[in-house]
């Protein structure tokens, strides 16, 4: 590809890029309203979050703080 091919390319695929940068923005502010509605209503003995593995995936819930994992484990999604 050539610089000016490349040039062309970023014009085209910016629109495409921002419309999924702000379907994540969404996206981050609905799991973050998940969590706080979860934290509130079960009242867990720390604050709980969702948890992602390398490749982008969920893979559980567990205690947000890393010093009170150990008195709330992560509990796995093939278990939730």
């Amino acid at each position: 590809m050539t610089k000016k091919e490349y040039k062309d390319w970023v014009e085209l695929l910016k629109p495409y890029w921002a419309m999924r940068s702000n379907a994540y923005d969404v996206f981050l502010r609905k799991e973050r309203a998940i969590e706080k509605k979860m934290n509130k209503e079960l009242k867990p003995p720390v604050e709980l979050g969702f948890f992602y593995n390398d490749d982008g995936g969920v893979c559980g819930i567990g205690a947000v703080d890393y010093i009170n994992r150990k008195s709330f484990t992560l509990i796995h999604d093939v278990d939730l």
